[in-house]
C-alpha cells in the first residue's frame, strides 16, 4: 500500500515547521534556511560558511534536537557555495 498524498503533506508540513537550523561541522550554526515544499519532500538550501571544508551537516529543531544529518561528503567553501538537500517522503520511510 502507497503512503497517500494526504500523508506525504503532512510530513512535509511537519518537517517544515520543525527545521530551524542547521550545524555545519558540528560547531558553526546558521540559521538562514531557504525551504521549498513539494507535495512529496521538501528541500533545504543553505549558504555554507566561507573557507573550510564541510564534511558533516546537521539540520536541527528549535530545541537543537536532530531532524537528519549529512555525512560523508566534503565540500571545499574557497568559493561562495549553496548547499542544496532534498528530503523525499516515500513508502518506507524519509
Amino acid at each position: 500500500m502507497a503512503v497517500s498524498t494526504f500523508y506525504k503533506s503532512q510530513l512535509v508540513e511537519t518537517t517544515d515547521a520543525l527545521l530551524t537550523k542547521a550545524l555545519v561541522n558540528e560547531t558553526i550554526e546558521v540559521t538562514q534556511l531557504n525551504i521549498t515544499k513539494y507535495a512529496d519532500s521538501i528541500t533545504v538550501e543553505m549558504a555554507l560558511p566561507p573557507d573550510l571544508i564541510v564534511t558533516r551537516i546537521d539540520f536541527l529543531d528549535s530545541e537543537d534536537n536532530i531532524i537528519t544529518s549529512i555525512t560523508g561528503i566534503e565540500i571545499d567553501t574557497a568559493v561562495t557555495t549553496i548547499f542544496s538537500h532534498n528530503i523525499q517522503f516515500v513508502q518506507g520511510g524519509a
